[in-house]
């Protein structure tokens, strides 16, 4: 059940990609990584950095690609005042990584901790985190809500029928 639930999200990135990269919005001309994660079930994380990825390979250099996940969606959405970079009296979430991410955009993965609404998740506190995602993924119950909540999705139902 793990490796078609991997599949079907590795699909579906595969798919919000291409629409990404189709449907470019005109701030500075760059995609926006992390849209396609509202209601379409695709696994915020670990998709992030497979997205992060792929537009690297796709041609974009690691910092445009970091910049799309960052800067941009906050310009995108009106937000720098609060969002899209790290500065004094903005919004503390962010990812503290081991290994520099420009030099390998991959070691966006390579996590030390991460402060989420001003909470530190250490290694100890991510390890507990995907223990209980795991135990969820093995969930018959809930997979299958996640399966028909994915197809009855108004969002999915148009993206499908595009």
């Amino acid at each position: 059940m793990k490796r078609f639930i991997r599949i079907l999200s590795l699909l579906l990135i595969a798919l919000m990609i291409t629409l990404t990269l189709l449907l470019i919005t005109p701030v500075e001309e760059a995609p926006l990584v992390g849209t396609d994660n509202i209601n379409t079930y695709v696994f915020t994380g670990s998709s992030l950095h497979d997205e992060l990825k792929y537009l690297v390979v796709s041609g974009l250099t690691s910092f445009e690609a970091i910049r799309s996940a960052t800067y941009i969606p906050a310009t995108f959405a009106n937000r720098t005042e609060d969002l899209g970079s790290i500065e004094p009296g903005k919004k503390a979430d962010l990812v503290l990584l081991n290994s520099n991410p420009l030099g390998d955009i991959e070691n966006t993965q390579d996590i030390e901790a991460v402060f989420l609404d001003g909470r530190l998740f250490d290694k100890t506190g991510l390890e507990q985190l995907e223990e209980y995602t795991e135990e969820m993924a093995d969930s018959y119950r809930l997979n299958l809500k996640l399966l028909y909540e994915l197809f009855s999705s108004p969002l999915m139902r148009k993206q499908m029928a595009d």
